[in-house]
């Protein structure tokens, strides 16, 4: 029952996200199976607890005054990928860390194929300094939150076609306004 059900939510976000190639792939997922990063939050005034699930090598990070940072650790690392939703398997391990953090945050939740877009042709590199500036520099220079959005869509259209989904989710708190968004995105830059 929880499989099936995390297999509705993941057409459904696929669907709202308008994401055409990983709809395309959608009928693949009982062969090759799947990967999840999300995150949990109940915030507080001054900080934001965090809950982190995972499942395979999607990956969440944190942006705070400490930087730009991994989260917690994913399950593709040291020598390959461990685990996936599939459901054709009934060893589905999904790991859960909780975190707080002090505001102003913005924490990220993003599947494993927006390396496409972060690295492979022209001219993206694979490392988690170059995927912090292009995020900050896209934060930086938007006019809009939901300009922000459009042009990752643009990007992860393009770029990240190598995986059947690319999917980000960002939530920012501590920030009154988009400018001050803004504004520590450019000077993190």
């Amino acid at each position: 029952k929880f499989r099936n059900s995390i297999f509705e939510q993941y057409k459904s976000v696929i669907s709202l996200l308008g994401s055409e190639y990983a709809r395309v792939s959608i009928d693949k997922i009982e062969y090759y199976g799947s990967t999840m990063a999300g995150g949990f939050f109940k915030e507080n005034n001054d900080s934001v607890d965090a809950i982190f699930l995972n499942c395979g090598d999607s990956r969440s990070y944190v942006w705070d005054s400490n930087g730009f940072r991994q989260a917690c650790d994913d399950q593709g690392r040291n020598g390959g990928m461990t685990r996936q939703i599939s459901f054709g398997k009934d060893d589905i391990e999904i790991s859960c860390d909780i975190r707080n953090y002090k505001k102003p945050c913005s924490i990220f939740c993003m599947t494993d194929g927006i390396y496409g877009a972060f690295s492979g042709k022209n001219g993206f590199h694979s490392t988690p300094l170059y995927m912090e500036g292009f995020l900050m520099n896209l934060l930086s220079t938007q006019s809009s939150i939901e300009e922000a959005g459009a042009r990752l869509k643009v990007i992860f259209d393009e770029k990240g076609r190598i995986d059947d989904s690319n999917s980000m989710v960002m939530a920012s708190f501590g920030y009154n306004t988009y400018e001050e968004l803004k504004k520590a995105a450019k000077e993190r830059m």
